[in-house]
């Protein structure tokens, strides 16, 4: 719809509301220094122009913007390469998106949120074109055993932005959710890095909550050896280790760390997701229950529900 509304002109930019009689002011709500068409919203704007270029894309604006049409442009798109025109359409759409935020009053989001938030489409969009791999019988989260409680870490990382999110969730023998939490990551040296950020949140979480006899579990096979051996503390997230190490000694009577397939870190990952979107200020949040996007992977996991 919105890729529709742009080949037609039929976007409420300011101008264009001017045009059918109606009363507004004109400049653009962005930048404040011209009037808005969308010309000027998506190529023109000195604060679209930032994310043109923070996204490495300012070829392709210098391109666009000479089109005299929304159709010319779209179809000037059409002719790019499938990687470019979804980087282009995703940051068009969610640059129209934050700048209805502007008319409404609310906050100017930064060319970094914006970005941000296309990187995280984009690697949602990406994973769709993943082939699944087919088995018979996918493994399943496991509760645990007696009075431990399970911690289920994850991390999104994107190696071109060094931005990220995490994720934790903490369940009891039950299955049932006992804390959930998710935050940004807004520097990150690797992968390996996020996913031990997400392990020492979730078990200072823990701490807090006095917990004190935890499995921690992962898909990351890194993060594993990391938090079970020295042989990593000579990289550069050496010292990050030891602290986890140290933690995870002082603060609980009992815990161990164990990998898992993907299959059964499906809240983590879900988790470490939304906060790359919510908190591009580098926040975070707790729950003391699952948030209504995740019910039916928390459900899923349950003891005796059927796979998913």
């Amino acid at each position: 719809m919105f890729l529709w509304r742009l080949n037609h002109n039929s976007l409420p930019v300011r101008n264009n509301l001017k045009r059918r009689k109606v009363k507004t002011e004109t400049l653009c709500p962005m930048c404040k220094r011209l009037d808005e068409d969308c010309g000027h919203v998506f190529f023109k704007c000195k604060k679209a122009q930032e994310c043109w270029r923070e996204l490495q894309m300012e070829d392709a604006r210098c391109c666009l913007v000479q089109c005299r049409s929304g159709k010319k442009m779209v179809e000037k798109i059409w002719k790019m390469q499938a990687d470019q025109q979804l980087k282009i359409v995703v940051w068009m759409w969610r640059w129209w998106t934050a700048r209805n935020k502007a008319n409404a009053g609310e906050r100017v989001q930064s060319a970094g949120e914006v970005c941000s938030s296309v990187h995280y489409h984009l690697e949602e969009f990406a994973k769709l074109k993943r082939p699944a791999k087919h088995r018979d019988q996918p493994q399943k989260w496991k509760p645990p055993a007696g009075e431990q409680y399970k911690l289920n870490v994850d991390a999104a990382f994107s190696a071109l932005t060094k931005r990220g999110g995490w994720g934790c969730v903490v369940r009891n023998n039950t299955g049932e959710v006992m804390d959930i939490g998710a935050g940004n990551i807004n520097r990150a040296g690797s992968a390996l890095h996020a996913e031990a950020l997400a392990a020492l949140y979730g078990l200072e979480r823990a701490e807090q909550l006095g917990m004190t006899r935890i499995i921690v579990e992962t898909d990351a096979s890194n993060l594993y050896k990391a938090l079970t051996t020295r042989l990593m503390d000579g990289g550069p997230e050496g010292a990050l280790f030891r602290q986890i190490r140290l933690a995870m000694n002082r603060n609980f009577v009992s815990v161990s760390i164990s990998v898992c397939p993907r299959s059964c870190n499906r809240v983590a990952d879900s988790m470490a997701n939304y906060g790359v979107a919510a908190f591009p200020d580098g926040g975070h949040a707790f729950w003391c229950q699952a948030p209504s996007f995740v019910n039916d992977l928390v459900s899923g996991d349950f003891p005796g529900a059927e796979g998913l």
